[in-house]
């Protein structure tokens, strides 16, 4: 039987089946048990469709839209994983879009006082930004809303940026 739980950011659900785990650590090669060193499976790089969803994918789950100073736009992922930065950082580049990345970072956790280390991706600018939206886009819908804020209800009129 499925377990559902929902928050304000996340839905979770759990199915219990053997084929699907073996679906996802056989075909797509995932490991199993804690995913602190994961990378985009081998089989996305094949095509570069598969390389756009799965980025939307990891940036609509983990990443964060953000506009700084003067409306300046940014994509900041932060992950446990170095290695699925690194990942995230070839895809963008094969896609011709360049990233940068900073890795190791020590922080410590506000309520059990522990340090944790966390790798982050950054996407900015307004050029890099339109070619993300064009190539790959959200379906986050808190990136969404600021989305259709940043750029206007025209069908998030891409001439404004």
């Amino acid at each position: 039987k499925p377990y559902f739980k929902k928050n304000r950011n996340e839905m979770r659900i759990r199915v219990y089946s053997k084929g699907l785990v073996e679906f996802y650590i056989k075909v797509i090669g995932l490991p199993s048990g804690k995913k602190i060193n994961i990378g985009v499976p081998q089989c996305i790089w094949e095509n570069s469709g598969f390389v756009k969803a799965c980025l939307r994918g990891i940036m609509d789950t983990d990443g964060n839209f953000q506009l700084r100073v003067n409306n300046y736009p940014q994509i900041k992922l932060g992950v446990s994983s170095k290695k699925l930065v690194e990942d995230c950082k070839r895809a963008f580049k094969i896609l011709g879009i360049e990233t940068n990345i900073k890795t190791d970072c020590t922080h410590i956790h506000s309520i059990t006082k522990r340090p944790y280390i966390t790798n982050y991706l950054y996407l900015s600018g307004r050029e890099k930004f339109r070619k993300y939206i064009e190539m790959i886009g959200f379906s986050n819908p808190n990136n969404l809303l600021k989305l259709q804020k940043y750029m206007g209800p025209v069908r998030f009129g891409l001439t404004t940026l």
